[in-house]
């Protein structure tokens, strides 16, 4: 019996699989989020990458009342050349939250004598960002969208072999054979051929035929003498089934015995034979084709219109339109296949089964025909009407967030609110309304202040002044439009070039895409600080730098939390670290994985001290080195162990707590604060 030596004697070095550390992948923080009101309603928030996507999907200029198409220009103009992406949600009528904005639609009717439905069209989007069966579109606009149909034939061929008619056979089956005998003149030109009779099971076909006796594709149920046969053709071999597909309904005009045509659903195609077979039943008994006899498979176009801004009908989607479409599934030219890129319908097809399966496809439309029934719903007028909108963010990693269509302060308090309830809480930038006066701003400031931590950005002193998409005269006047746009653009720009821990008023960063400003500028340095004490920051046009946010202030008045940065920073930290590490969620909680968590947190933290967010930030800077002085008077800036700690320990670990399976690791760090006052002092030195 061997020993306990399980291993092979001798030293021998073998290759392990690779172990990995925890690693803190840095967050996307270049991600906005806007809400407002669009041309094209939908009940989700959509990505958008410039604003000719935005119109795209939701429209384009439609009222001068709404602001939403200025501040996505706005956003993209002012991301500059940098990287960012931008959710938008357009408001749905609703009441408390129910929906009682209606979507335009259209039922089509087939080409029965008796028309039945067969197709609904709905007022939708199919594009970039759409689920799978597209987006509904809610509201009035809807009705705009209109149809034509154009029927015809998709492909034509010929019969290319005659078939033949089989009439008055009877013959013997015998219970589970394959052969039916006793058959007169039994032929081998009837291979293929549909066969039905007294025990001959539904579906069966005839394999071969020579004599008396025919070989079947199914085994008799039934025994019995002199059994009626009756024998259909139902493969035919034609010149071409180059664009014949199992599922289309084909229309076979047939020249041997009752010259007629029917309409046939394609059971199987067999391209090298260039024959194709029909499911059900074939040619009456007796009928059969003659080659040169016809063969087409109908289908038809369906095309989109819709009345633009100027009230011209315009057809869109024209290569949709171009296409010939089925009323079949599981076809490619299936019309829910071909309309699944449709940027103005959602088509559904209706249950429709008629004797002549061509006769399910629709009939034709030739003059345009709208949609109809869509409806707004009840107008945005209420923080509860917005609060719909706000939830279709829930999910999204916006990183900032506004309402571009009213300043109510209803309205923008639920905004912050609801930011400050998510996990990641998002920045709301605040909408203060236009052309305010000095005294009138502090009050609107003031009234969003507090103390403590909050998830806002202060409103603006001023808007924008734009051209006028609504006026195309060059001697119009600007068109207002709100800021939020603007700076949630450059908010954007300046992190991914500066890092996120700047805040935003730079001056060698200006606005783009705006002519002027619209409202009080604060221009004396005593007004503009007046303002910022009471919440507002300021826009200001300036010559030589052009239009400039001069500071980026937080509603509160806690110094901790005042300004941007301090928001921004925490946001960043968190939402990097929570998603990096939920993969080690249930992970055992031992000692080693605290430590293993704080270790990739403290990495992270590292990495930007060194560098930044971006990678180009000097070291120390992410955190505001602070000056620090020794015993001896020796200066020096502040260290990293200095500015930030991360804590994974008994103090915010308890035994109980990790017995209960609650890990904590803490991040604290510093924050710079943006050089707002600057003072030089300027002295004579007189001579000793």
């Amino acid at each position: 019996m061997a020993n306990v030596i399980s291993g092979i004697l001798g030293v021998r070095g073998y290759d392990l699989a690779t172990r990995r550390a925890n690693v803190v992948t840095p967050a996307n923080f270049s991600i906005g989020g806007l809400m407002g009101h669009s041309q094209r309603k939908y009940a989700k928030a959509i990505p958008v990458s410039s604003p000719t996507e935005f119109q795209t999907i939701f429209g384009g200029y439609f009222s001068s009342a709404a602001y939403a198409p200025d501040v996505v220009e706005d956003f993209f103009n002012n991301l500059a050349g940098t990287n960012g992406q931008l959710y938008f949600a357009s408001y749905v009528g609703n009441n408390a939250g129910t929906i009682d904005a209606v979507v335009a639609s259209l039922t089509l009717l087939d080409t029965r004598v008796s028309p039945a439905s067969c197709l609904t069209l709905q007022a939708g989007y199919n594009g970039s960002g759409a689920p799978a069966g597209g987006l509904l579109q809610y509201g009035a606009d809807g009705n705009k969208t209109g149809i034509t149909v154009v029927t015809g034939n998709r492909f034509s061929t010929t019969v290319a072999t005659s078939g033949v008619a089989v009439t008055g056979k009877t013959g013997d089956t015998t219970l589970g054979s394959n052969q039916i005998a006793n058959v007169t003149g039994a032929s081998s030109t009837w291979a293929g051929m549909l066969i039905a009779g007294t025990g001959i099971p539904s579906g069966t076909v005839i394999l071969s035929g020579s004599g008396t006796t025919l070989v079947i594709s199914q085994a008799a149920t039934a025994s019995g003498t002199g059994v009626s046969l009756t024998i259909t053709q139902i493969t035919f071999a034609c010149a071409s089934v180059a664009d014949i597909e199992v599922g289309d309904a084909v229309t076979i005009s047939w020249s041997g015995g009752s010259a007629s045509s029917g309409g046939y659903l394609v059971a199987s195609v067999n391209g090298p034979a260039n024959t194709f077979t029909v499911s059900g039943s074939g040619l009456a008994a007796g009928n059969y084709v003659v080659a040169a006899d016809a063969i087409v498979v109908p289908g038809f176009q369906l095309h989109t219109w819709r009345i633009d801004s100027k009230g011209v009908v315009q057809e869109v989607d024209t290569d949709l339109g171009s296409q010939w479409c089925t009323y079949y599934s599981g076809v490619s030219h299936y019309v829910g296949t071909v309309f699944a890129r449709s940027n103005y319908l959602v088509v559904s097809v209706v249950a429709d089964a008629p004797t002549n399966p061509v006769q399910a496809q629709p009939a034709a439309i030739a003059t345009v025909t709208y949609l109809a029934g869509g409806a707004d719903g009840t107008t945005a007028n209420t923080a509860a009407s917005w609060a719909a909108t706000l939830a279709l963010f829930d999910n999204l990693p916006v990183r900032f967030l506004a309402n571009c269509e009213t300043s109510a302060a209803v309205v923008q308090v639920a905004g912050e609110t609801y930011c400050y309830n998510r996990w990641d809480s998002p920045a709301w930038l605040y909408l203060f309304s236009a052309n305010q006066s000095l005294a009138q701003l502090q009050v609107t400031g003031q009234g969003y202040q507090r103390g403590g931590k909050v998830s806002g950005i202060a409103g603006t002193s001023t808007w924008g002044y734009k051209s006028d998409p609504y006026n195309p005269s060059p001697v119009a006047p600007y068109r207002a439009v709100p800021s939020v746009g603007a700076v949630m653009g450059l908010a954007v720009r300046v992190i991914n070039k500066y890092g996120i821990h700047y805040t935003y008023g730079l001056a060698n960063e200006p606005i783009v895409g705006w002519q002027d400003v619209y409202g009080y500028q604060a221009l004396a340095d005593t007004d503009r600080t007046t303002l910022a004490r009471a919440g507002v920051n300021t826009i200001q046009n300036l010559s030589g730098s052009g239009i400039v946010l001069r500071n980026s202030l937080t509603p509160s008045t806690t110094v901790d939390y005042l300004f941007s940065n301090a928001l921004m920073m925490t946001n960043y930290i968190k939402v990097s670290c929570q998603g990096s590490l939920q993969a080690t969620e249930n992970y055992p909680l031992t000692y080693a994985k605290l430590q293993a968590d704080r270790s990739a947190i403290d990495t992270f933290m590292r990495l930007l001290w060194s560098r930044g967010s971006n990678g180009n930030v000097p070291e120390g800077e992410t955190f505001g080195q602070t000056i620090t002085q020794t015993a001896n008077g020796a200066q020096s800036a502040s260290t990293y162990e200095q500015s930030v700690s991360v804590e994974a320990n008994l103090a915010n670990n308890p035994q109980s707590s990790l017995s209960a399976g609650s890990e904590q690791v803490w991040v604290y760090f510093m924050r710079p604060a943006p050089a707002q006052s600057i003072r030089i002092g300027v002295g004579i030195q007189l001579a000793a």
